[in-house]
């Protein structure tokens, strides 16, 4: 019905359709969906992106749709490639979803990898909690957050792990060894 509505030149109309569907799931695609609908409308697109996440930011706040979680602000960012702004967003203190915090970490510049490493251990500590053997997914998130720290730091935390994990052998058993 929507894509009717804009092939028929009644985009205003689309447009707001497109807003209440966003407002009722809002989602990145929802939100992409809407942007282009404001492009193919003459609206400002800048002024609604800013309008829709100021929404969106209530929503997180308020205990609304959202209530706490920053995933779709991230995401959106992530979209726009805005790696270090989405690193801002999801600092400890927010919910964000793994596999988001994931694709900031992994796209953050060599002078972030603090903040990627950072992000790296909230995924593993996440995924950790229902992990069972063969660990593979969390080993490799081990090797990404390695990559990044200096081997001083990367002993110690590899040590804390020994430690925090030592009931899980077959985990322990894939860890590097420094």
């Amino acid at each position: 019905m929507l894509r009717c509505l804009e092939h028929a030149g009644r985009t205003d109309e689309a447009l707001g359709l497109r807003r209440r569907l966003f407002e009722s799931r809002p989602s990145l695609e929802a939100f992409q969906a809407l942007l282009e609908a404001a492009t193919r409308a003459g609206h400002d697109v800048v002024a609604l992106r800013e309008e829709v996440l100021g929404w969106v930011q209530v929503q997180e706040a308020s205990g609304g749709r959202l209530d706490g979680d920053v995933t779709l602000r991230a995401q959106v960012l992530c979209a726009e490639q805005r790696w270090s702004e989405a690193a801002q967003l999801v600092q400890p203190g927010v919910s964000c979803s793994a596999p988001t915090l994931r694709t900031i970490a992994l796209n953050l510049g060599a002078e972030e990898r603090d903040t990627a490493a950072a992000l790296l251990m909230r995924v593993l500590d996440a995924a950790m909690r229902g992990a069972a053997s063969p660990y593979r997914m969390e080993l490799q998130l081990v090797a990404e957050i390695a990559q990044r720290m200096h081997a001083p730091q990367r002993a110690v935390w590899l040590a804390h792990l020994r430690k925090v994990y030592a009931g899980k052998r077959n985990f322990l058993n894939g860890l590097p060894m420094r």
